[in-house]
C-alpha cells in the first residue's frame, strides 16, 4: 500500500492523498460528520457515476476536514455524527444522519466539512448499500432487500464485441440471475486481485486485468485528496475555507452551515423552520413569491427580535438564547407572515425588491406593535419606509450596522403609530445620517429626472421596485412581469439615430433622447408574453396592432394638449419622445409623491395644475 502524499498550503494546513481503503478505515474512527451537515441525498446513479469516475481516473474533488481538539469534541457545544452505510431510500428521499457519537473519545478526530456525499457513497458502496422500498401501501415490503454495488469487468462477448466496464446496484436475487457481475465489496476485501479472480472463477485475461485495476483503485492507489484544517483555526475560518472550496455537488451557503450549528441548541428547530419556509414558499401570493426568504433570513430576523447582536458568526450564534426564540416561535412566524402579506398587498415580492433586509425592521415593528400594525396610516408609512430605504441604498456593505441603528430608532417608537418623517428624524439624531430616509419632492424628482449631482434612476432594480409599487400596477395579479422600454431602446442606437436626424430631429436632441431612454418615464412592467411579442416594435406600431392594450401613466391626453403636437399624428410617434418622457415622468412623479406621503407644490413650473 502506498504511503499517503503530504504537502502544505501557505497557511500550513496539510494536503494529503489517501487510498480508498485508508479512507474507509478512517471513517467512523477519525472522520465524523459535524452537525452542520445535511442528510445523505445521493441516489444509486450518482454513486455509480462516482465509481465510473474513479475507474477512469477522473478527479473526484477535494474533501475538506477540520481537526478537532479533544476538549471541543467532548464539550456539549457540538454534536458529531457517524457515517451511514445503509441508505433507506425511496423516491430520492434523503437518509438521516446516524446517532450522535458518544462523548469521551481519547484521540482527535476530523470533522468532514466538504465531501460528505462522496465519502458516504464510498463507505456505503463498500460496507453496505441501498435499501429501497418498492411499491406502495400494502404492496410495499416491510424489510426491503439490500441493493449492493456490483461490477461487470470489460471484456468481449460471444460475438467478440468489446464490453465496457459497468457498475450497478442489485439485490442478491437479481445479481444471481445475471452472470458476470461481481460484488465490489468482495473485490475490496480480497488479499489480492488474483485471489478474488480464482475465487470468482474469472479466467479471461481482459476481465482479470479490469478486476486488478479496480482492486488497485480500491486498495493501493492514492485517489482521494484531503485538505486538513488545523485545530487552531476558528470556526469562522473553517466555514470560510469551506465556502471557497465548495464548488461541486449540491451547494451550501455559508449561512446554511451556520444555521445548522445554531439550531443544534434548539431541539426541533430545524424542522420548525423548514416547515415554516415550505409554507411561505408555497403560499399563493398576488404578485410573485417570497422564495428569497430562507434560513438565513429567518435566523437573522430572530436575532434582530431578541438579541443585541445580529452577526451570523459562529461565536455569536453560540451565545444566542434559542430557548426564547423557541418559546415565541408562533409569534415570530405570525409577525413574518403578516408582514409578507402586507408587502404583497403593496405590490412587493422577491422578484421586485432590492434587499430582504428592508423587511426585517417592519417585522420588528409588527412583533412589538401588533395592534398598531393594522392602522391604515401606519401601514402607508411602513410601505413608504420600505421603498425609500431601498432606493436610498441603506442596505449596502454595512447592513448589520444599519439594521441595529434602525432597531434603536424602532425602540423609541414602540407603542406609537409609525410615521416615516418622525422616524427619519429619530434615526438622523441617532446616527447623524440626514439623507438615509429622506424623501421629499426634491428627492423624488432627482430619482426621476436627476439633478446637478446625480443621474436619474436608470433601468434596473430601483426602477423595477418603484414601478411595482405604483397603484396603477397593483392590478397585475400573479403573472410574471418584466421591466422593459415603451419606446424600444434600439430606436436610439447609432443607425436609428440617423433616421431621426433625417426626420428633422437634431443630432444633439437625438443624443439627449438616447440618454433618457432608460429612465423611468420610458419604462413599463410587461406581462412576460407581451414583452416577448412586442420585442423591438415601435410604440406607435404596437399600439395600433393591440388596440386593447394599455400601459400605466399614459401621457396621451397631455401630449395632445401641447402646442407642439400635430393633430394628424399619433402621440406615440417617436418624434414626440421628448413630450412623452416629460409628461409621463410628471405623472409618475405625482404618483410617487402620493404613495410616499410627500407634501407637494400646488402646480408645475410652467404654471399648469397637477393632474393627480
Amino acid at each position: 500500500m502506498e504511503k499517503n502524499d503530504k504537502s502544505n498550503d501557505i497557511k500550513g494546513n496539510p494536503i494529503r492523498t489517501y487510498t480508498i481503503r485508508q479512507v474507509i478505515e478512517r471513517i467512523n474512527d477519525v472522520y465524523y460528520l459535524p452537525d452542520i451537515q445535511r442528510e445523505y441525498c445521493w441516489d444509486e446513479k450518482r454513486v455509480i457515476d462516482l465509481f465510473d469516475s474513479i475507474m477512469n481516473g477522473y478527479p473526484i474533488g477535494v474533501c475538506l476536514v477540520w481537526k478537532q481538539h479533544i476538549d471541543t469534541y467532548n464539550s456539549a457545544k457540538y454534536n458529531f455524527y457517524r457515517f451511514i452505510n445503509k441508505a433507506y431510500n425511496n423516491d430520492n428521499t434523503g437518509s438521516v444522519l446516524e446517532r450522535p457519537v458518544t462523548k469521551g473519545k481519547r484521540k482527535p478526530l476530523f470533522a468532514v466539512l466538504d465531501g460528505q456525499q462522496r465519502l458516504t457513497s464510498l463507505y456505503l458502496a463498500i460496507t453496505g448499500g441501498f435499501a429501497v422500498w418498492r411499491g406502495r401501501g400494502r404492496h410495499r415490503r416491510t424489510a426491503p432487500p439490500l441493493r449492493e454495488l456490483y461490477f461487470k469487468p470489460a471484456g468481449r462477448n460471444t460475438k467478440n464485441e468489446i464490453i465496457e466496464n459497468e457498475f450497478a446496484f442489485y439485490d442478491e436475487e437479481t445479481a444471481g440471475n445475471n452472470s458476470g457481475w461481481y460484488k465490489v465489496k468482495d473485490i475490496y476485501k480480497a488479499k489480492t486481485s488474483d485471489e478474488f479472480c480464482s475465487f470468482a472463477g474469472i479466467t479471461k485475461r481482459p476481465e482479470k486485468t479490469q478486476v486488478r485495476f479496480l482492486f488497485d483503485k480500491l486498495n493501493t492507489l492514492s485517489v482521494i485528496t484531503f485538505y486538513e484544517i488545523n485545530a487552531g483555526f476558528s470556526a469562522d475560518d473553517a466555514v470560510n475555507i469551506f465556502m471557497r472550496m465548495n464548488s461541486g455537488g449540491v451547494p451550501l451557503k455559508r449561512t446554511e452551515l451556520l444555521f445548522a450549528l445554531a439550531v443544534n441548541n434548539w431541539p426541533g428547530g430545524r424542522s420548525e423552520i423548514e416547515e415554516y419556509l415550505k409554507d411561505v414558499h408555497t403560499h399563493p401570493l398576488t404578485y410573485g413569491s417570497w422564495d428569497s426568504v430562507d434560513k438565513d433570513f429567518i435566523l437573522k430576523t430572530c436575532l434582530y427580535l431578541f438579541e443585541k447582536r445580529i452577526s451570523l458568526a459562529v461565536d455569536n450564534l453560540n451565545k444566542v438564547d434559542f430557548e426564547t426564540i423557541s418559546q415565541n416561535w408562533k409569534s415570530v412566524t405570525d409577525s413574518i407572515s403578516d408582514v409578507l402579506k402586507f408587502l404583497d398587498e403593496n405590490g412587493h415580492c422577491s422578484q421586485s425588491i432590492k434587499s430582504d433586509n428592508a423587511i426585517i425592521p417592519i417585522i420588528y415593528y409588527r412583533y412589538y406593535n401588533e395592534k398598531l400594525f393594522s392602522d391604515e396610516e401606519t401601514r402607508k408609512n411602513l410601505n413608504a419606509f420600505f421603498i425609500v430605504s431601498q432606493i436610498n441604498g441603506m442596505f449596502g456593505a454595512s447592513t448589520d450596522r444599519v439594521l441595529m441603528s434602525l432597531k434603536s430608532a424602532l425602540i423609541k417608537v414602540n407603542g406609537k403609530a409609525f410615521c416615516l418623517n418622525d422616524f427619519a428624524d429619530i434615526y438622523s439624531r441617532l446616527t447623524g445620517e440626514k439623507t438615509a430616509l429622506a424623501c421629499d419632492e426634491t428627492m423624488i424628482k432627482a430619482w426621476v429626472y436627476g439633478d446637478g449631482t446625480r443621474e436619474p434612476l436608470k433601468k434596473g432594480e430601483d426602477t423595477r421596485l418603484l414601478l411595482a409599487s405604483l397603484p396603477e400596477y397593483l392590478d397585475r395579479k400573479s403573472y410574471y412581469y418584466e421591466q422593459d422600454h415603451l419606446h424600444p431602446a434600439k430606436l436610439f442606437n447609432d443607425k436609428e439615430s440617423k433616421k431621426l436626424e433625417e426626420g428633422g430631429i437634431l443630432r444633439t436632441t437625438a443624443a439627449e433622447w438616447a440618454e433618457q431612454k432608460d429612465t423611468i418615464g420610458n419604462l413599463q412592467l410587461y406581462r412576460d408574453r407581451y414583452n416577448r411579442n412586442k420585442s423591438g416594435k415601435p410604440l406607435e406600431e404596437w399600439k395600433k396592432s393591440k388596440p386593447g392594450w394599455n400601459f400605466a401613466y399614459d401621457p396621451f391626453e397631455l401630449i395632445k394638449k401641447d402646442s407642439r403636437y400635430k393633430k394628424e399624428d399619433s402621440p406615440y410617434n417617436i418624434k414626440y419622445f421628448d413630450l412623452f418622457i416629460k409628461y409621463r415622468a410628471e405623472l409618475i412623479c405625482d404618483a410617487l409623491e402620493n404613495l410616499l406621503l410627500v407634501k407637494k407644490e400646488e402646480g408645475y413650473a410652467d404654471g399648469r395644475k397637477r393632474s393627480v
